[in-house]
């Protein structure tokens, strides 16, 4: 049984939630299930130790991020479904996706993968890395 459906999305990649969204409300009916939409953010000063100012901009930089998720998800989701909103601050995409999912706990991860680039075959990309280690299902949309 799916009650918890995580959709994470990338606020700067429209293809993240176009291609998504649709499927994760579909999903979430059927369901009866929550859903969940967060995104990622890296912190200002996180590669750059006692950067002034960082704290400050970390502050602003996660109103905007709420902001800009919440104008998306209201514009973009059937408010019926009352979607919940996560933003989380970290220097890795995916480790945060797997801790969130964990904590929630997440029944199913619905996300965008993009067209990987030869980086992405030596590296391997977020969406690889979260099906290689998610306790749940991962549904990965490509366009």
């Amino acid at each position: 049984m799916i009650n918890k459906i995580l959709v994470p999305i990338d606020l700067r990649d429209e293809h993240s939630w176009q291609c998504t969204f649709p499927i994760a409300v579909r999903e979430a009916r059927a369901n009866a299930a929550e859903l969940i939409v967060m995104t990622v953010y890296e912190p200002l000063g996180s590669r750059i130790p006692d950067l002034p100012l960082a704290d400050e901009h970390n502050r602003k930089a996660r109103l905007q991020t709420e902001d800009t998720l919440q104008s998306l998800v209201t514009e973009q989701l059937p408010t019926d479904l009352s979607p919940r909103m996560v933003v989380r601050e970290s220097e890795s995409i995916y480790k945060e996706i797997l801790k969130t999912s964990r904590e929630l706990p997440a029944d199913l991860i619905i996300m965008a993968a993009h067209h990987p680039l030869l980086r992405d075959y030596l590296l391997g990309s977020n969406a690889a890395k979260v099906v290689r280690h998610a306790d749940c299902s991962v549904f990965v949309v490509r366009d």
